[in-house]
């Protein structure tokens, strides 16, 4: 359990910046993560990777959005490193003192809101990390056949930030960490048993595009497709993601209604909201979400 002085405990809590980056979201989860972020950090810094879908105009619209930067050209399709590198530059201008890198398609418990003033204000660890559950076809069930199993892994996603540090990320052209390596290395890490929801397989329209393009991007780095992409159209052992309350939800866009259940070899029990309604248009979508 982490113990925070009396000292600290009174103290005002340490500055927290959201750094985000976001890639033609504008039709997925980019509004319900905006408002979720805003819910517990003191600003989000948006790097929008050359949308052409209005994501940047959405982030600068939101009262909780410090400052987007955007690249013309997509650096995530092309060099992962310099667009974290650049974020997380971007982010310090503002002297946080912590930095959360985030994610589009991620939604934390809600207890995370009464807990990251503990987090931030104990002295023991400079890096906080979480598990990352990968739902698939409905917000109730996540996948844990392979390299899917969230269970044994953490991902450093919050760190404290020191400002007379020099920060670094490796070249790799896929897969890139967001934390640098600095923060990753030689650092006391606590493992939160805080959940996140990742969003972004939800869909099988988004399944599919994330396949295509991981499965590009493993030829041309490694000559060949690698297992755990061509997981991704295989048939997922899913298990039941126990009740949390989420936050608000006010586009609806996590609120999808109880249809059809994908016989993918799931274990455990859990309501079914499908994601994948191809029937309806994002516009009628939401309209319909909204008379649930």
């Amino acid at each position: 359990m982490l113990q925070i002085e009396d000292s600290a405990a009174s103290s005002p809590r340490p500055r927290l910046l959201a750094a985000l980056a976001v890639g033609n979201e504008a039709g997925r989860y980019l509004r319900p993560v905006l408002d979720h972020l805003a819910g517990w950090v003191d600003g989000i810094v948006v790097w929008d990777d050359a949308s052409s879908d209005g994501s940047g105009e959405i982030c600068r619209q939101h009262p909780a959005v410090w400052r987007v930067l955007r690249s013309s050209s997509s650096l995530f399709e092309t060099n992962e490193s310099l667009l974290r590198q650049r974020l997380w530059q971007a982010a310090l201008e503002f002297r946080p003192q912590w930095v959360l890198a985030a994610d589009a398609d991620e939604i934390y418990e809600s207890r995370i809101s009464r807990q990251i003033g503990i987090l931030l204000r104990q002295r023991d660890y400079d890096v906080i990390a979480f598990r990352l559950f990968d739902l698939w076809d409905d917000l109730d069930h996540y996948r844990v056949d392979g390299l899917w199993n969230p269970w044994p892994r953490f991902l450093p996603l919050l760190a404290r930030v020191d400002p007379s540090a020099s920060y670094s990320w490796p070249a790799v052209p896929i897969h890139c960490p967001r934390l640098p390596e600095e923060l990753r290395s030689g650092r006391s890490v606590y493992h939160s048993d805080i959940r996140i929801r990742h969003l972004g397989w939800v869909r099988l329209e988004d399944r599919l595009r994330r396949y295509l393009f991981y499965r590009r991007k493993d030829i041309e780095t490694f000559g060949r497709p690698q297992p755990h992409t061509e997981s991704v159209i295989q048939a997922p052992v899913l298990e039941a993601w126990l009740p949390q309350p989420l936050p608000p939800d006010p586009e609806g866009l996590l609120s999808w209604p109880a249809e059809r259940r994908k016989p993918h070899g799931k274990r455990g029990q859990g309501q079914s909201r499908d994601f994948d309604d191809q029937s309806l248009s994002p516009g009628r979508r939401t309209a319909a979400l909204r008379r649930r």
